[in-house]
């Protein structure tokens, strides 16, 4: 897993709510929503409430990279040194 991803989740802990995807990711709550709904992301329902591990979003975001074969300095510089 790249530097510029691992520092993305900085300061995250072990779980992430819906709206904390939303906000890490800059999309709206309906759309993780749909992405938990659909198995896009794996998630976990309790009650009503739904939550993602941190590891899981970070393993599917990482698997879904469309930058294979460069090196994590590469992509730091495509990150702006995130």
């Amino acid at each position: 897993m790249d530097k510029a991803l691992e520092q993305l989740f900085d300061g995250y802990g072990r779980t992430l709510s819906v709206p904390e995807v939303s906000m890490l990711l800059g999309m709206s709550k309906q759309g993780v929503y749909h992405w938990l709904h659909s198995g896009t992301i794996k998630g976990h329902k309790v009650g009503s409430s739904w939550f993602i591990l941190t590891e899981d979003l970070k393993s599917h975001l990482d698997n879904g990279s469309n930058i294979r074969g460069t090196t994590n300095q590469n992509v730091e510089s495509l990150w702006g040194g995130l």
